[in-house]
């Protein structure tokens, strides 16, 4: 007994809290180390996650409604058909007890591929307008910094003439 309350620590929140948070945490403070602006628009990104998050979630109590009845549904379906089979092939019943179970199984994958559906799209959306931001700031930066190393070997360049000449 004891062993299956240690597994559950060893083998799941220990290596999911090292990657799920750890890491994040470990790469942020890289991310400073290389620039602080870099560091901050990588800061962004948290208030960005929890208000995608957020769209994600909305409509979140009629998708969930909507699945756990469909998977019930389906559940006892599945359970009538093949505990009854051979009762429904003594009576010829077979083909409505079939259309029954497709029916519900149909259903099921629907509610599942909807609510899918409705937050991949909301993530695409919000995940595509954020990466075009944070690309734009990169290309900001990484430009700035070009024109800045130029302008110093324009200036380095310009005093060495002077002196020479």
């Amino acid at each position: 007994e004891r062993i299956d309350s240690i597994e559950t620590t060893l083998a799941h929140i220990l290596p999911e809290f090292t990657t799920g948070i750890g890491a994040p945490i470990i790469i942020l403070i890289y991310t400073f180390t290389i620039s602080w602006k870099l560091g901050l628009a990588a800061l962004i990104t948290l208030p960005i996650g929890i208000v995608c998050y957020a769209l994600m979630m909305f409509g979140y109590e009629k998708s969930y409604s909507r699945t756990v009845k469909a998977t019930k549904d389906l559940n006892a379906v599945t359970a009538e058909y093949i505990g009854g089979i051979e009762v429904i092939k003594v009576f010829g019943k077979a083909q409505s007890s079939y259309d029954k179970f497709a029916a519900a199984a149909k259903e099921s994958a629907a509610s599942f591929v909807d609510w899918m559906r409705s937050c991949h799209i909301t993530a695409c959306r919000t995940l595509d307008a954020f990466v075009q931001r944070l690309y734009d700031l990169c290309y900001v930066h990484h430009a700035r910094n070009y024109d800045l190393c130029a302008a110093d070997r324009r200036y380095n360049g310009d005093a060495r003439n002077h002196l020479h000449s």
